[in-house]
């Protein structure tokens, strides 16, 4: 690859903004746009369920970069911007405001979506998601301790974040039962030891 070549990352999250990053650390000198749905810069997502949740963090500490790293290091930084078309033909990829941009190489970073159940009341409100920024500080809101009122706390999945969302949210008093449709909760990462290691404690 060219150290001039331009480069588009579809996708500011960890791990498009890490690309970012590491291009620069390695030299590379050619433009690099850093395209993403998100009005945040890239952050990390791990701290959500847990410190996020609790209050023991703020959108400094889960930053990848301080806002100004990305213009002294000429990183065109999109946010608010999704990618929806892309035309391999002619290297080019059409934003959501109409803009299109040219590259060499693009570098697809999109990660993953929250898997919404596909039943009634889905919608409601109440019935939350967990993998945004936007969707833990509403997932807080909602758990915020309130004088001589018990906050309840449903949560559909045993995985880690599962896991890790409940812990925190008892962690502000709420009571919490996990749905897990395995027999297990880790059942898709996690030996049984472990499994019953977690749900015996």
């Amino acid at each position: 690859m060219s150290d001039s070549a331009r480069i588009v990352i579809v996708g500011a999250g960890h791990a498009g903004g890490t690309a970012a990053a590491l291009l620069r650390q390695y030299g590379h000198v050619g433009a690099v746009s850093l395209i993403g749905a998100e009005p945040v810069a890239p952050y990390q997502r791990p701290p959500l369920s847990k410190a996020w949740l609790k209050g023991e963090a703020d959108e400094d500490a889960l930053r990848l970069k301080a806002p100004e790293w990305y213009g002294d290091n000429q990183v065109d930084l999109r946010l608010a911007q999704a990618v929806e078309a892309i035309d391999r033909a002619g290297q080019t990829v059409r934003l959501s405001d109409g803009e299109t941009l040219a590259y060499d190489h693009l570098i697809l970073a999109t990660g993953a979506r929250a898997r919404r159940l596909d039943i009634d009341g889905v919608e409601l409100d109440g019935v939350m998601a967990l993998r945004t920024a936007a969707d833990a500080e509403a997932l807080k809101t909602a758990l915020a301790p309130v004088r001589h009122r018990v906050k309840r706390l449903v949560v559909i999945g045993g995985g880690y974040v599962g896991l890790e969302a409940a812990a925190s949210a008892r962690a502000l008093g709420a009571e919490v039962v996990i749905v897990e449709r395995e027999s297990r909760i880790l059942a898709r990462v996690a030996c049984p030891i472990l499994s019953r290691f977690f749900q015996a404690s």
